[in-house]
């Protein structure tokens, strides 16, 4: 999965709106501060299996974080 700028800045805002700090995101996700904070960073990303803890603990879903902010594929050329 790749992480993009956009996907990083999503993650920490959803973080923030939840009340969250990187600490109590880890906790409720069971996972490492050091995981979350290199996740959100942009500097790691995430498994499978750790983008699921972090959406399941945001309450979202993995594509509210990640795939929503993938370029969507451009309308195709109207065939001739």
């Amino acid at each position: 999965m790749e992480v993009t700028d956009l996907a990083i800045n999503r993650l920490g805002e959803l973080r923030r709106s939840a009340g969250l700090t990187q600490q109590e995101l880890a906790f409720k996700a069971n996972l490492s501060i050091s995981t979350v904070a290199k996740v959100e960073q942009g500097k790691t990303a995430p498994a499978l299996d750790t983008a699921r803890a972090i959406a399941a603990a945001l309450g979202v879903t993995i594509d509210e974080i990640w795939a929503a902010n993938t370029p969507q594929d451009p309308e195709p050329a109207a065939v001739r």
